[in-house]
């Protein structure tokens, strides 16, 4: 097969990618052959003319089998890019998805309304890329705690961490259990959690089948996660004088969320928030009723 140039490649590619359904097969393309010569989308679409070694040509063709059997990109080169900075990622952790960026987001816009200093824990890190992120944006304007229960999940955390320099306590544990002391002194905390939320029938779900099963299911209507959460909550004598959990969820999973706050979280008021589709995607429990976004 004599495709010496980044113009046939692509026309190559494009083509397989075109041949098996994706939907947007010349982004395929790019992406791909961005990732193997480790080169941005612009320099390759500047540079058509460009020479393909042996070695490049080789891979892209390894990553290019691999993506039509179901593999993301990310699962094949091990990074991922989240809130506009590359993360290690491996089977172990689940990759950050671009709709939990605005789970970021929110919890940036509620910490910085509080202008004091704030505790920030992310349950079921994975990556860190949650916490990383938020501690990058507020810098010194909050302490920073996450915890998983998989060791394995907290080695990639820790060491994104290391690798942008931060200081984060990582923690390993179920939910709140580890994280209890912070719980009792806080005054202002935000928790911000990406917990495992699908139902087993999901699974079945292409893009998902290579990520950590630990990462992905909670029971038969995937709140197992949310309920053990809400009533660890609910059996805290004191909450800080300002608390806010804000969560990831299933957007068909918005009324059973109603329920359980409403059963065990009356106190705490509850707003949705949607995602890029318009689907109700995110929720914010809080005590701080001047805080709910209009």
């Amino acid at each position: 097969m004599a495709l010496k140039t980044v113009k046939q490649y692509l026309d190559y590619s494009c083509q397989r990618f075109k041949s098996a359904g994706f939907s947007e097969p010349e982004k395929e393309a790019l992406a791909l052959l961005s990732a193997v010569k480790k080169e941005s989308l612009e320099k390759i679409l500047t540079h058509p003319e460009a020479k393909i070694s042996k070695l490049v040509f080789w891979k892209s063709n390894y990553f290019l089998k691999k993506r039509l059997k179901g593999w993301s990109l990310a699962a094949l080169t091990h990074k991922k890019e989240f809130y506009g900075r590359q993360f290690a990622v491996n089977s172990k952790v689940l990759i950050p998805r671009p709709e939990t960026e605005l789970l970021v987001d929110l919890a940036l816009k509620t910490a910085r309304k509080l202008n004091s200093k704030t505790e920030i824990i992310d349950l079921g890190t994975g990556s860190g890329a949650i916490i990383i992120s938020l501690a990058l944006e507020l810098k010194s304007a909050a302490n920073y705690y996450a915890s998983d229960i998989s060791r394995a999940a907290l080695t990639v955390a820790k060491n994104n961490g290391r690798r942008f320099g931060l200081k984060i306590n990582w923690k390993k544990g179920k939910l709140l259990t580890p994280h209890q002391e912070i719980l009792k002194s806080a005054k202002h905390l935000i928790i911000v959690a990406n917990l495992p939320y699908l139902k087993p029938e999901q699974l079945a779900e292409p893009s998902i089948k290579r990520e950590p099963l630990l990462a992905l299911v909670s029971g038969k209507d995937g709140l197992n996660h949310y309920r053990q959460l809400f009533l660890q909550i609910a059996s805290s004598n004191q909450l800080p004088q300002s608390f806010t959990l804000l969560a990831e969820i299933d957007p068909n999973q918005t009324e059973l969320i109603k329920k359980l706050a409403h059963a065990s979280l009356e106190r705490l008021s509850l707003t949705f928030f949607k995602d890029y589709s318009g689907k109700n995607r995110f929720f914010k429990l809080t005590n701080t009723a001047h805080l709910q976004d209009d």
